[in-house]
């Protein structure tokens, strides 16, 4: 019993402290990220870091264009 006050004073801190966070962000007119849109950042990083290597090997990425209507 008396480690259940502890640790709900933790995740009460913790939602206070997302919901602190998510204000300031929308004052700077900004909004928190979901995992979706990070996910996707992720994997354009990946793909854009491929061609730069398959580029940087003599490769001037011609054979990449096929990507670019992905991108629009």
């Amino acid at each position: 019993m008396i480690l259940f006050v502890p640790a709900g004073l933790l995740v009460l801190a913790a939602l206070v402290l997302g919901v602190l966070s998510d204000r300031r962000t929308r004052r700077r007119g900004g909004r928190n990220r979901d995992s979706r849109s990070m996910e996707v950042d992720a994997h354009e990083t990946r793909r854009d870091l491929r061609a730069w290597k398959r580029a940087s090997r003599g490769n001037n990425g011609d054979d990449l264009s096929w990507m670019s209507h992905r991108r629009r």
